[in-house]
C-alpha cells in the first residue's frame, strides 16, 4: 500500500526565488538517505542540474516569482516494499502523471524502517510555460488512483478512495456539502496547517507551539483538539481523519523529517531589499472634474506623462559591461597598444607551457554550430547575434563566442546538458567541435551547420616538462603512423572523413 501526499513550495521572495525549491531539491537527493544517489532519476531534466534547468525554464517564460514547484511524496506499508520496487514504481507514477510536460526529481529514502518516496518537479511547464495547477479533489480523482494502479500490478495493497463526490468518511454533511458547492471548509484549512507545522517541528512540543504561532487555541484533554481565528469552537484533529490523531501526529513528526523547511542559524547580514508596494486604484472621475484636467491640458497648465523609456537602453547597458570587462583587462594587465595586449595574450597562452609540454598535433577539428532540425533562422556564424548560444567552458568554443555579439552564452560542464537545453528551447544554438556535434547531432535529432568563418583548431597531447624523452617518443610514433597512413585508415574507419593534421 502507498499513500500519496502533495505539497506545494511558495516564493520566499526577495532577490532567491527559488530558495525553497533549491532546498527541496537538496534535500530530497541527500546521498545519505538514497544509496550514494543510487535511488534518484530525473524526467525531463538532468539529476546534476535539475535547478538550474527549472530556473531556465521559469526565466524563459517569465514566471520567476510566486509559486516555485510542488513536493509528492509517496509513503509505503512498512516491510511491505523494498528500494528497489518502491523507485521503480516511483518512476512509473511520474512518467504517468507528469508526463513529458514538467521537469521533476524523484528519489527513494530507505533511511529508516519506512521506506518513502519524494517528486520534485517545477511549477512551470517548459512546453507551454503554463503553470501546474492543483485543484482541490485532485488527490482523489488523479494522485491516489494512479498510485493504487500501480500498487496493484506489482501485488501491494491500496487504500480505497472516493471519486471526489465526497471527502473522507470521518468529515461531517456540512463540510461534505460546502465542498461541494466549492465554498470554504474549515477542515481543510486545518489539515493544512497541521501537515505544515508537522513537517516543520522536531518534536511533539515544538509542533505545539508552532500551532499557536499560526493563532491557534490548542487543547490538549483526552483528545487533542484546536480552534483557528474566526471559528467558534474547538475541533478534534482525529475527526479529520486517521492521519491527524494524536498517535498517528506523534509518529509522522519522527519520520517526515523536512529539516530543510527550518532556518539556518547563521550571522544575518544587512542588505538592501527591493519592496513592491499595492497601488490601490484611484476613484473615477466625475464628468466635471474630466472636463475641468481637459481644459488644463489644453491650455498648457497640466502636461501630459511619457511612457518610460527604459527599455530602448537595454542592449546599450549590456554593451556597457562588455565593454567595462574588456577595460578591466586592459587596466589589470596594464595594455597601452596593440602590441602589448598581443604580447599579454601570448603570454596567457603560454603559461600552460610552463606547466606541461605538448606533443606535436596529430587530428584537426573545426568548430560547427549545433542547431535543432526544425531550425530555419542560423545558418551561419552572422546568424549568432543577438542570439543565446551554449559551448563547454575554458574551450575555444568559449573563447570564440566572446568575440561575437551574443545575446548570452552559457556555458555547460558536460555536452549532453547544452544538447538537452537546446532540444528543450532553453538556448538557440551549441557550439562545439565536429565529431562531438555529429555525434550528438545524429543520436538526438539536430543538425549540424559548417561555416568557414569559424576557425579550426589542431589537438595534440599534453606531457609532465620532467619527461622530454616520453614526449619525444610519442612525436615519433605520430610521425611514424602518419608517413604510413595508418592514421588517415582509422580516420575513415572511425569517422567517414581524414581528420589528420598536416602539421
Amino acid at each position: 500500500m502507498a499513500i500519496s501526499k502533495i505539497l506545494n513550495m511558495k516564493d520566499c521572495g526577495g532577490h532567491f526565488h527559488g530558495k525553497h525549491l533549491k532546498r527541496s531539491l537538496d534535500y530530497v537527493m541527500n546521498p545519505e538517505k538514497t544509496q550514494d544517489g543510487r535511488l534518484v532519476g530525473a524526467i525531463n531534466c538532468q539529476v546534476d542540474s535539475a535547478f538550474e534547468q527549472m530556473k531556465a525554464t521559469k526565466r524563459k517564460f517569465g514566471k520567476v516569482d510566486k509559486r516555485q514547484g510542488y513536493h509528492i511524496i509517496l509513503s509505503f506499508r512498512e516491510d511491505e516494499v523494498n528500494p528497489d520496487m518502491a523507485f521503480e514504481i516511483t518512476r512509473r507514477f511520474v512518467e504517468e502523471y507528469l508526463g513529458k510536460s514538467y521537469e521533476a526529481v524523484y528519489v527513494v529514502h530507505d533511511n529508516t524502517a519506512h521506506v518513502h518516496s519524494h517528486i520534485v518537479f517545477n511549477s512551470v511547464s517548459f512546453v507551454d510555460g503554463k503553470k501546474y495547477r492543483y485543484e482541490k479533489g485532485d488527490w482523489a480523482k488523479y494522485i491516489q488512483p494512479i498510485t493504487n494502479k500501480l500498487c496493484q500490478e506489482y501485488g501491494l495493497s491500496i487504500i480505497d478512495v472516493d471519486d471526489g463526490n465526497k471527502e473522507k468518511e470521518h468529515e461531517s454533511y456540512k463540510d461534505w456539502s460546502e465542498y461541494r458547492e466549492g465554498s470554504f471548509v474549515w477542515a481543510d484549512m486545518i489539515k493544512r496547517d497541521l501537515d505544515s507545522c508537522i513537517l516543520q517541528a522536531g518534536n511533539y512540543e515544538q509542533f505545539l507551539e508552532l500551532l499557536s504561532d499560526k493563532g491557534y487555541e490548542v487543547k490538549q484533554g483526552k483528545y487533542l483538539a484546536v480552534k483557528p481565528q474566526g471559528m467558534t469552537r474547538f475541533r478534534r484533529c482525529k475527526t479529520l481523519g486517521d492521519m491527524y490523531s494524536d498517535e498517528a501526529i506523534r509518529e509522522r513528526i519522527e519520520k517526515e523529517d523536512i529539516s530543510f523547511y527550518r532556518e539556518q542559524q547563521k550571522e544575518v547580514q544587512p542588505v538592501l531589499c527591493k519592496c513592491k508596494v499595492r497601488r490601490y486604484r484611484r476613484a473615477k472621475m466625475s464628468g466635471l472634474q474630466k472636463r475641468y484636467y481637459a481644459k488644463l491640458y489644453r491650455i498648457g497648465k497640466l502636461k501630459k506623462k511619457p511612457y518610460s523609456q527604459v527599455w530602448k537602453y537595454k542592449e546599450d547597458i549590456r554593451k556597457m559591461h562588455k565593454l567595462q570587462e574588456e577595460y578591466l583587462f586592459l587596466v589589470n594587465h596594464d595594455i597601452h597598444s596593440a602590441e602589448e595586449l598581443v604580447s599579454i595574450i601570448s603570454s596567457l597562452t603560454d603559461k600552460r607551457k610552463e606547466v606541461v609540454d605538448f606533443c606535436d598535433s596529430y587530428y584537426n577539428m573545426d568548430m560547427v554550430i549545433v542547431v535543432d532540425e526544425n531550425e530555419e533562422d542560423i545558418n551561419s556564424s552572422q546568424d549568432l547575434i543577438n542570439k543565446i548560444v551554449g559551448s563547454q567552458p575554458a574551450c575555444p568554443e568559449a573563447e570564440y563566442l566572446k568575440t561575437i555579439d551574443v545575446t548570452e552564452a552559457v556555458e555547460y560542464s558536460k555536452i549532453p546538458d547544452g544538447i538537452l537545453d537546446l532540444k528543450n528551447g532553453r538556448i538557440d544554438a551549441f557550439l562545439t567541435e565536429s565529431l562531438s556535434g555529429g555525434y550528438y547531432a545524429k543520436n538526438t535529432e539536430c543538425k549540424v551547420i559548417f561555416d568557414e568563418e569559424l576557425p579550426s583548431f589542431d589537438v595534440g597531447i599534453a606531457t609532465n616538462k620532467e619527461c622530454p624523452e616520453l614526449t619525444e617518443a610519442i612525436n615519433t610514433a605520430i610521425k611514424e603512423l602518419k608517413d604510413d597512413g595508418t592514421l588517415s585508415e582509422i580516420s575513415e574507419k572511425w569517422f567517414g572523413m581524414d581528420i589528420i593534421s598536416e602539421n
